[in-house]
This record gives structure tokens, C-alpha cells and sequence, in this order.
């Protein structure tokens, strides 16, 4: 995992997070914005490497409960 693409874009992906959240800017066209020609752009990386945070927190709380399993309990619901 390159924490680096984040941490270097971090601003810009808040400015995004904000256009989308004000509607300033449509999903559809910030997806078709991030990847170019079928690649990421280096924004776009950034964000990618942002979800994978989030994915691998999510599998390590499911592997690995801490000691109440309220996450797994709140899954199954």
C-alpha cells in the first residue's frame, strides 16, 4: 500500500470529497475525470489507495474481532 499517493494529494482529494458533497460536480463525471483512457490518474490512484485502507481495516476487524464483536454482530444484522 503507497500511503505516500494519499498523503501527497490529501488536499485535493478534500476539494473533491467537498464539490461532490455541494453538487458542484456529478459522480459520473468525476469518475470520467480520475481515469483517463482506462488509467488512473494520479489523483485517481490516490483515491484508490484510500479505499484499500478502508477495505483492509474492514477485513482485519472481521478476522481479528477485538474482545466484544459488536462490528461482526452489526454485519449480520
Amino acid at each position: 500500500m503507497n500511503l505516500n499517493k494519499v498523503i501527497t494529494h490529501w488536499p485535493d482529494m478534500l476539494k473533491v470529497a467537498g464539490s461532490l458533497v455541494t453538487n458542484q460536480v456529478w459522480a459520473y463525471d468525476l469518475l470520467r475525470m480520475l481515469g483517463r483512457e482506462s488509467r488512473p490518474i494520479p489523483l485517481g490512484q490516490a483515491f484508490a489507495e484510500y479505499g484499500r485502507i478502508a477495505k483492509t481495516e474492514h477485513l482485519l476487524r472481521v478476522v481479528d474481532p477485538p474482545v466484544d464483536d459488536t462490528y461482526r454482530r452489526q454485519m449480520n444484522r
